[in-house]
């Protein structure tokens, strides 16, 4: 990808004013006004940039998506542990059978290790989209 300073776009506006072919034109003043100036530039920087800009725009998006995704297996595991608390304080009173509170401990543990690596995925994703944003 074309890396390009601010400098080097400012000295490139320049040479494009000075050059102008026409001096006299409605062109050459709305290339030296601010609107033109800001026109030009986002003209030329998406230019400079290529593909490299939408491949990370496009990334960012699917960062976006995967975290929506983990957020939403998140709040379903919470519920779902909700669920589990619920069924234990039944166990616990003595409503089920023993054997059912034990299949419900050991969903209550995967679950609960299903969490934790989502949430650790969840603060990856979330690690990677700041250092992206914050990079670039």
């Amino acid at each position: 990808p074309c890396q390009i300073r601010y400098r080097d776009l400012q000295l490139t506006m320049s040479i494009l004013l000075r050059d102008s072919m026409f001096p006299g034109s409605f062109g050459h003043h709305f290339i030296r006004t601010q609107l033109g100036q800001l026109f030009l530039l986002s003209c030329w920087s998406s230019c400079c940039m290529g593909l490299d800009v939408w491949e990370y725009r496009d990334e960012l998006a699917r960062s976006d998506s995967n975290l929506a995704e983990i957020q939403s297996d998140l709040q379903e595991i919470r519920m779902r542990s909700l669920d589990i608390q619920e069924t234990l304080q039944r166990e616990a009173t003595g409503h089920f059978p023993s054997a059912s509170a034990h299949r419900i401990a050991l969903e209550a543990s995967a679950e609960k290790n299903a969490e934790d690596r989502l949430l650790q995925a969840m603060r990856l994703v979330d690690k990677d989209r700041h250092i992206a944003q914050g990079g670039r």
